[in-house]
């Protein structure tokens, strides 16, 4: 299995979630980054639109599923990187 996504037995274990009514399988992707967490729900699991979540050490900030939480997510990502980092991926 990849890392970083759950199996069907493990996302049933998340507290408040129902079984999917859309098929035997959760709609949740989690993956990690250097010290980033994101973690994608569909709208069959967050309706209307789905929900994203970045977290890290620290924070978290969250948001539907749209152009605007993407954008969101890339400021905090480029405000938390280092000026050392930056030179040295060129």
């Amino acid at each position: 299995m990849a890392a970083g996504f759950k199996n069907r037995d493990q996302s049933e274990q998340i507290p408040g979630k129902r079984p999917n009514i859309y098929g035997k399988f959760k709609e949740i992707a989690e993956m990690r980054f250097g010290n980033y967490e994101l973690r994608v729900e569909s709208p069959h699991e967050a309706p209307p639109l789905g929900l994203a979540r970045l977290s890290w050490l620290g924070g978290t900030a969250e948001g539907p599923l749209d152009t605007m939480t993407w954008r969101k997510f890339g400021d905090i990502i480029r405000q938390r990187e280092t000026p050392e980092r930056m030179a040295a991926n060129g």
